[in-house]
């Protein structure tokens, strides 16, 4: 599904408006307007175009960058950092795609991100779990992994880590939370 429709985008839009073929500038302002219809393409409400904008700002942004960082290799830290502002992007833009309204998106942002109380995955053995799985992929980014002899047990590890995360998460500190 997803893949047709950027395909669609990128070929019936992106393309036609020029591309990255007309210098700079006039790539980003092309990243946004497909991106922008292509929010407005999963329903007409403004939640949906803020929420294409924000790809579309986000692909311009990261374009910009790159082409500033073409000389620089990138450190495992720095590709570390690039994607968890990526994930930040995205699980905000979630919010607004999903939400029906502005402010019923504003009040589910406070919620993760500015009120606590009663919030589960706060706890100290989320806190630790989380810490593992950052851990684990940090070795798995700088190279650590291969350098290591690895048990069969070990190679399941991420995948351990993240059942113990849903786990502590559903289950803590008040018993199964249904959605």
């Amino acid at each position: 599904w997803h893949i047709s429709l950027s395909s669609w985008l990128r070929d019936y839009l992106y393309i036609p408006l020029g591309g990255s073929r007309k210098g700079p500038i006039r790539t980003y302002v092309n990243l946004m307007l497909t991106m922008l219809l292509g929010g407005l393409w999963h329903g007409a409400a403004w939640t949906f175009v803020f929420w294409g904008g924000l790809h579309g700002f986000s692909l311009a942004v990261n374009r910009y960058v790159s082409s500033r960082n073409k000389q620089e290799q990138l450190t495992n830290g720095h590709i570390f950092l690039n994607w968890m502002l990526t994930m930040l992007v995205v699980l905000i833009g979630w919010v607004f795609f999903r939400a029906g309204t502005f402010a019923g998106a504003l009040r589910i942002l406070n919620k993760m991100f500015l009120d606590t109380s009663g919030v589960a995955w706060y706890s100290p053995v989320v806190i630790f779990i989380l810490l593992l799985i950052i851990a684990r992929h940090m070795m798995h980014i700088t190279g650590l992994e291969k350098r290591l002899t690895l048990t069969p047990t070990s190679r399941f590890a991420p995948s351990i880590l993240l059942t113990m995360l849903g786990i502590a998460v559903i289950f803590y500190p008040k018993g199964f939370q249904p959605f």
